[in-house]
Parts: structure tokens; C-alpha cells; sequence
């Protein structure tokens, strides 16, 4: 079902104040185009007027003509519904005709009062243009000028239509139909003139149950000029009371301007008696047309766009309407839903992929944490047997621990103590005070304990010798087989007169204690 247009001549319109009517006198304000039927009633001081409608949503539009006055406008305007406030629409600021200047949507099906207050201050005038109100579905509309949009099933494309931005459907394919069923005794075909398609004029045709074709101009748009919206196309009229089917075809192409419809206005009438409506057909390969798109609504006579003058979009405020919201697309509905589902199963892939790896890691994680560390075996320092014991700067480091791998898991460390088993190392003069380390025993003499103290000293630092010294005297006094007694003779001196002194392996091996174990450090001398 359409929308209810009530003009401003209607006689269920109820003025209170010195109202006068207009014909003709605003047609040429801004770009939105003349007021409906081209008449219009005016004001010149505070006024009001009220309307009674049985239906779920109303507009009131008219003319938005205003000055500023004292931090607000002259004139300015107020709603009532059933006697309570609703506000006001915004004015813009350039002269234009059909502005929404109130409405109200999702309203009980019921019987209705809307009230405009008009309030004027300077003289200046406040015109008022039409009602339009969504209709209960149980109303008689017999003799109603209905508005019905370009989404209306009433309305069936043939192939070469689209969509006309949010505004109604166009063909630019020579031939393209259009086939609207109605009731009534008139139709007239609104749009605009789109400024982002081909200016060239052209024509199309209608024809009226099957009858021969009338040809009306599409006139192109000029250079330079702004979006006329609201344009009457054509006009089928003087028809009998009944149903009716109209054909429209285009007959320009892609270098012209467009074929194109924003609504539809039918005279409405009563059926004759003994005839059978028509059921109308759906609508078919076009998605609808959302109509509301601020505060001038397209369908309503009260466009949004280029204003006059400016250099921006009028978009005052927004009105939808039942009538608007039952076109709402299925298909735009099916594919909501699917790509929900598609978005859903996504997500739950994403998270399972997430918890896949997640657990994968903490299992790598438990088995790096048992997999036991492979036992080592530390051998023992090396120290050369001779006299006197140099190394070069920057040569190989005399010790150095050697890690050897032992049987397998679980098995205990072996712990080897051992001295060199070479007889003979080369020898030469001590080192300088930038090698890596020097001793020399002077000849004739034995070491003993506190010569291996202080080479321990020298070797390992003072704390670390301290600690070395008493672990030796704890040892049994037959495991101190490494270090020879005071009575031991000593070798024949060698090439530099000094006395060399031998260790001799005993062939003893430690055992590791129970528990930790534990592993000695690396030394390097000072």
C-alpha cells in the first residue's frame, strides 16, 4: 500500500488564522522542485493548522523560506500530535520547496490529530504545501491521490534497469520496459534529471492498455545546472474508473540522458460495480529503492540533494514511514544472513586453529622438560712436568675442561683426576709479564705442601687456594699420592740447571658423592 498525499486545497485541512492560497508564486525556489499541484497556502503572522488520519506515520512539508531573527529564525514552526510536541525539522538556508517540517513514524494504527504552529515576527510568510500520512490497511481509500514508489510491486522492469543511487531505478538500453497496473483515473510519473549521466535529450513512450504509444520528451540537463528533482514526466489522464496497465519504454541509449523514476502519483477512484481488481504483479529484477534519506524524502515530494546556491547536501533530518520499511529486500535479508553464518564459521575455524597450536606447544614444552640432560665426564687439568713452564700470549690455553657423553640416561657421572703421562715438555726462559703464566722451582729443592700451596695460590687465586689447601689435608693420607713426600728424591737437573719434579698418577679414581654432583671450575691465572 502507498502513502496518502492531502494538498494543501483539501478540504479536511483545518487553517486557524488569515491564511491565503498561492498558485503558481514559489515554483521556481531552489532545485527541489514547485510545490505539489503548484498551489500552496501562506501566512504573514502566527497561525495554525490541524489534520485528523487513521494511519501509523505522517509528514508535514511545505516551503523553508526563513531569515534569521534574535539567535533564531523568521519564521519558525512547531508539531503537535494528539496535542503532544514532536519538534521541529531544521530550516536550511536557501529558499526551497518540499522541506519536511515535521514528522512522526511507528505510530499506533489508530486515529490521529497533527497540529502545525506557525510563528511570525517579521512580516515575512510561511508557506505551507501538503500532509502525507501511511494509511491503516483497513482504510477506504476511494478517491485518494496515492503516492506509490519505485519499488512498488505495482511497478515490474523488464531487463536494461538499475538502480538510480538511493533515489529510484533508470535504463539508459534503448527499448527498455516499464509496465505499471494500477486502479484509478490518473498517473503521473515523477523523477529527476541525473547530472552524472549524458545531457543529450531524448524521448520514450507510454501507452495505456495497449493502446498507442504517446511520445514525451526526456529533456537533458544543461551544462552547469543543478539536479532538478521532483520533475513531472508525464501525465495519463482522463481515464475510466477501474483498473489500468501502463507500458513505458525508452527510446534513447548510452550517450543520452536516462529513462528514470522516483514515484508514481495515482488519482484514485472507485471500482465500477461488478468489476475484479487486479492483482498487481511483482516486482522483478531490481532490488528496492530505500526513499528516505534525510530530511526531504524523495517519495514523499521532498527531496535531498544540491541545494540552490550551496555547495553541500540537505540533510535536515530523516523520515521512513511503514510504507517505506515493507519493501525491505529479501534478498539483501538472505544475504545478511549468509554472510553471518560464513563470518560465524570463521571465527570457530580461527579458534580451533588457535587451540591446535596452543596444545601442540605445551606438549612440545612437557617434553622438553623430561627429556634428562646427557651425564658428563670431566677430565682432569693437564700440567706439564717440566721445570719451567711457558706459553706465549695468545696461545692455546693450557687447561680446558673435556666433556665426554656417558652411557645413556640415568647413568652417574664418573670423575677422573689424572696428570699428564708425557716425560718431556720443551722448555725455555721464563715468561714476560704478559704471558699466560710462569713457574720455576729452584734448584735443590723439593716441593712440598707449601710449595703447592702457594702454586695453588698462584694458579687459583687466594680464596680459591684456601679452599683447595684444606680439602687436601682432609684427604687420606694414601689418596695424597700426587704430590711427593718431603723424603722423595728429586731428578737430575735439566738444561738450565734447575731442578724439574714429576708427578707421578696413582691410579686412584673418586667416586662421585651422593646426590648432586658436582663439577670443578675452569682456572686461569693472574
Amino acid at each position: 500500500m502507498g502513502r496518502v498525499i492531502v494538498d494543501d486545497t483539501d478540504s479536511g485541512i483545518r487553517y486557524t488564522g488569515p491564511w491565503f492560497q498561492a498558485n503558481g508564486q514559489n515554483d521556481n525556489l531552489g532545485n527541489f522542485g514547485p510545490p505539489f499541484q503548484r498551489t500552496s497556502h501562506g501566512v504573514n503572522e502566527d497561525a495554525t493548522l490541524s489534520y485528523t488520519f487513521t494511519g501509523t506515520g505522517v509528514q508535514v512539508i511545505g516551503t523553508s523560506q526563513v531569515t534569521p531573527f534574535g539567535g533564531a529564525t523568521d519564521p519558525s514552526w512547531e508539531c503537535f500530535l494528539d496535542n503532544v510536541s514532536i519538534g521541529s525539522k531544521p530550516p536550511i538556508s536557501f529558499a526551497e520547496n518540499n522541506w519536511v517540517f515535521c514528522q512522526a513514524d511507528s505510530l499506533p494504527d489508530a486515529q490521529h490529530n497533527i497540529t502545525l504552529r506557525a510563528t511570525v515576527r517579521n512580516q515575512n510568510t510561511f508557506w505551507f504545501d501538503r500532509i502525507v500520512y501511511s494509511p491503516s490497511p483497513t482504510m477506504n481509500l476511494d478517491s485518494s491521490l496515492i503516492l506509490i514508489d519505485a519499488n512498488d510491486p505495482a511497478v515490474t522492469y523488464g531487463p536494461g534497469w538499475q538502480l538510480m543511487r538511493d533515489i529510484g531505478t533508470m535504463t539508459q538500453q534503448s527499448g527498455a520496459k516499464a509496465t505499471v497496473t494500477f486502479s484509478g483515473t490518473s498517473l503521473k510519473w515523477f523523477s529527476l534529471i541525473p547530472g552524472d549521466m549524458p545531457h543529450a535529450s531524448t524521448s520514450a513512450t507510454y501507452s495505456v492498455d495497449g493502446g498507442t504509444p504517446v511520445t514525451f520528451l526526456l529533456a537533458g540537463l544543461a551544462d552547469g545546472a543543478m539536479e532538478p528533482y521532483n520533475q513531472l514526466f508525464f501525465e495519463a489522464s482522463g481515464l475510466t474508473a477501474g483498473q489500468h496497465r501502463i507500458e513505458v519504454v525508452h527510446g534513447g541509449n548510452r550517450q543520452t540522458t536516462p529513462l528514470s523514476v522516483n514515484y508514481l502519483i495515482i488519482q484514485n477512484a472507485p471500482l465500477p460495480a461488478g468489476s475484479t481488481p487486479i492483482s498487481p504483479p511483482s516486482i522483478s529484477g531490481l532490488p528496492p529503492v530505500s526513499n528516505s534519506t534525510g530530511g526531504a524524502t524523495y517519495n514523499s515530494l521532498s527531496p535531498t540533494g544540491t541545494v540552490a546556491g550551496s555547495t553541500g547536501t540537505a540533510t535536515p533530518g530523516s523520515v521512513s514511514s511503514s510504507a517505506e520499511r515493507k519493501g525491505a529486500s529479501t534478498g539483501a535479508i538472505v544475504g545478511g544472513v549468509v554472510g553471518g553464518v560464513i563470518a560465524l564459521i570463521v571465527v570457530i575455524l580461527l579458534l580451533l586453529l588457535l587451540r591446535r597450536r596452543r596444545k601442540r606447544n605445551v606438549m612440545d614444552q612437557e617434553l622438553n622438560q623430561e627429556k634428562p640432560s646427557p651425564p658428563t665426564i670431566i677430565q682432569q687439568f693437564n700440567v706439564p712436568t717440566n721445570t719451567s713452564i711457558s706459553f706465549p700470549a695468545g696461545g692455546q690455553q693450557p687447561f680446558y675442561p673435556q666433556v665426554h657423553s656417558g652411557p645413556g640416561p640415568g647413568a652417574q657421572p664418573e670423575y677422573i683426576l689424572e696428570y699428564p703421562s708425557q716425560s718431556t715438555v720443551p722448555t725455555g726462559p721464563p715468561m714476560s709479564h704478559n704471558s699466560l703464566y710462569s713457574y720455576s722451582q729452584a734448584p735443590g729443592s723439593l716441593p712440598n705442601h707449601s710449595t703447592a700451596a702457594n702454586l695453588t695460590s698462584q694458579l687459583l687465586g687466594s680464596s680459591k687456594a684456601k679452599e683447595a689447601g684444606e680439602l687436601w689435608q682432609e684427604l687420606p693420607s694414601h689418596w695424597q699420592c700426587g704430590l711427593p713426600a718431603a723424603s722423595t728424591s728429586h731428578s737430575s737437573s735439566n738444561a738450565t740447571g734447575k731442578d724439574a719434579m714429576r708427578h707421578e698418577d696413582c691410579g686412584r679414581r673418586l667416586s662421585p658423592p651422593e646426590g648432586t654432583g658436582e663439577l670443578p671450575p675452569v682456572y686461569t691465572l693472574t
